[in-house]
């Protein structure tokens, strides 16, 4: 009779790894003023991201997110003066790890990650 310890070791070694967190989650800073007033884009672990509009009505926008590629994202933002409508926004990362925010196809915002805990 053959042992199950291998089979054991791994199913235990499965169970026990965890996923790591995709590229675009954590907390952005724009690398300079933009049209959309955006101070900080915070993208969290579990889908779901948020930011602040000041220059379009200071507008609070609450966004889930999906990753379409390795370094991309898609959010599908409600703005917090419509709750009955929403926006499309990207996010990609280019090969210098700056993040390049776009809505409607037009760059809105460039960021660069900061070391903070992405937490809504």
């Amino acid at each position: 009779m053959k042992s199950i310890y291998p089979l054991f070791l791994f199913i235990a070694v499965a169970l026990l790894s965890a996923c790591s967190p995709h590229m675009v989650s954590g907390v952005w800073k724009p690398t300079q003023d933009n049209e959309y007033g955006i101070s900080k884009l915070v993208v969290a672990f579990d889908g779901k991201a948020e930011f602040v509009t000041t220059k379009l009505d200071n507008i609070n926008w609450h966004c889930f997110w999906s990753a379409t590629a390795d370094r991309t994202a898609d959010l599908e933002c409600t703005p917090s003066n419509d709750t009955s409508k929403e926006e499309s926004f990207k996010l990609n990362i280019n090969a210098e790890s700056l993040a390049e925010l776009s809505h409607k196809l037009k760059p809105v915002a460039t960021f660069k990650l900061v070391n903070e805990n992405p937490v809504l």
